[in-house]
């Protein structure tokens, strides 16, 4: 048991940040970086789908996004769980109404798992059963009818998301304690639709701490606002299809790095070579470009455990189109 949790701690989420779905089902992978050679384990499989999973402590959760109703086609989205991979999974929401978009997520605490259902913050206890209801968050307001759904953080007992304005093309991005007790609060602004949020805490170059939030925006462009600051969000990157955060402590203090997958989720003929860069969440300089590809293959989605990073490649050309490749490097120390 302790074999295979660490393979799923180091796997972290490679698979939560792409938001591919080629097939109804999708399995979690869990990679060991400790050889030349990378274990591969397939540790869940749901005949729901998975639309990305996240660790928390020595277990994990996952959830099906693009709940849809009344149709022809209709889906549920779902949140489910477990608390070590030995344990039984814990089904905790069914509900066609939840995770309207495709980039939804679900995150959770130690108390409660929080998700969008019907364009309502709710929260619902990991104890309640998969038909007890969710409780909403009265004090957000309800998402407009253009927008189905959110991405969410959920960080220091907080809750982040964004709110879109089509009227605009602009969203707002709000916080708000997790357990509901106060109003939403505006962090800051931002243009479009955001499809990938994240929250970072770092020291800046004063050895000051700091805290962030990273985004991609439904037109694959790359974000970062120091939250607090007088100033705008500062673009990063275009054409960025995924992006992981990763701390690298030293003797002298540590270095938070954002790592920009630059490439297309749909890879065709004519898609441009993809690469990674490395960008100093702090100062915003590209400080290196990791990796590149030979096109037409593109980099697609990327993360990190405590000895390599991982990132996932495809092309469009036989024998590989549209094949997702897992390629593994060692952290520079």
């Amino acid at each position: 048991m302790d074999t295979i949790n660490k393979f799923v701690q180091e796997r972290q989420s490679m698979i939560s940040w792409q938001r591919f779905t080629w097939s109804i089902t999708l399995s979690l992978f869990a990679f060991l970086c400790m050889t030349s050679s990378a274990f591969a384990q397939t540790p869940i499989t749901d005949d729901n789908g998975v639309n990305g999973f996240e660790l928390y402590q020595n277990g994990l959760y996952w959830w099906s996004a693009a709940g849809v109703c009344g149709t022809e086609f209709p889906h549920d989205a779902t949140i489910r769980l477990r608390n070590t991979l030995g344990t039984s999974t814990k089904n905790l929401v069914k509900d066609c109404t939840a995770l309207r978009r495709a980039a939804d997520n679900a995150v959770r605490d130690d108390t409660y798992a929080y998700f969008f259902q019907a364009g309502q913050l709710s929260r619902k206890a990991l104890n309640a059963t998969e038909q007890d209801a969710a409780q909403a968050l009265i004090l957000a307001p309800v998402l407009a009818g253009n927008q189905s759904g959110s991405n969410l953080v959920v960080a220091e007992g907080n809750l982040y998301w964004a709110v879109f304005n089509a009227q605009n093309n602009n969203s707002t991005l709000l916080r708000m304690p997790a357990d509901g007790s106060q109003a939403p609060t505006t962090v800051t602004t931002a243009v479009r639709q955001i499809n990938q949020l994240a929250w970072q805490r770092y020291t800046d170059a004063n050895s000051q701490p700091q805290q962030a939030l990273v985004w991609i925006t439904d037109d694959a462009r790359l974000f970062r606002y120091r939250i607090g600051s007088l100033g705008v969000p500062q673009e990063l990157a275009s054409t960025v299809a995924d992006f992981a955060l990763h701390t690298r402590l030293a003797l002298g203090g540590s270095t938070t790095s954002i790592y920009a997958a630059m490439g297309a989720t749909n890879v065709d003929a004519n898609t441009a070579p993809g690469k990674v860069l490395q960008i100093n969440i702090d100062t915003l300089l590209c400080t290196e470009t990791l990796w590149e590809t030979v096109s037409p293959t593109s980099s697609a989605s990327l993360a990190f455990n405590y000895r390599c990073w991982w990132f996932i490649s495809q092309a469009s050309t036989w024998p590989s189109a549209g094949v997702p490749r897992h390629r593994r490097w060692p952290i520079a120390p």
